[in-house]
């Protein structure tokens, strides 16, 4: 989630919390939520909700229609959706950056749900927000090792 991309930090933080609103993860939701607007990416995060609507950078929208097929119907996407990914100006480093943060999250999503992950309050979701902010986690690094 950090390290060099084309994508800045907050917009994939806002994919992470993107793919776990799909996986129905409430916990990485909360915590990747917040962590964008820690990032100051709140008028993001309150779009999500009608996001294909909503006014969005074209490189995200059109990110989210490809993460969203990822997500829910894996085996149907085919180069045409990576064709529209690349028409909104995106690099195949971008792309393959986007599926990454797809990949991490359909899998923590999965172990969150399982292990009942959860916080007492809004303001614990914050605070481990921010701590997890604060670890500058790495995924390239994270899947590779």
């Amino acid at each position: 989630m950090r390290g060099p991309s084309e994508w800045s930090e907050g917009e994939r933080e806002l994919m992470g919390a993107f793919v776990s609103r799909l996986n129905t993860c409430r916990f990485c939701v909360g915590i990747h939520q917040g962590i964008t607007t820690l990032m100051g990416g709140a008028e993001y995060v309150e779009r999500l909700d009608n996001w294909s609507e909503a006014e969005l950078d074209p490189r995200i929208k059109a990110t989210f229609h490809l993460l969203e097929k990822l997500t829910s119907a894996p085996e149907d996407v085919a180069a045409p959706d990576i064709a529209r990914v690349r028409t909104a100006g995106l690099s195949d480093d971008a792309i393959t950056d986007a599926i990454y943060v797809s990949f991490l999250f359909a899998t923590i999503n999965r172990i969150a749900n399982a292990l009942d992950f959860d916080w007492e309050s809004d303001a614990d979701r914050l605070k481990l927000a921010a701590g997890f902010n604060r670890i500058r986690y790495h995924v390239r690094e994270l899947l590779l090792h």
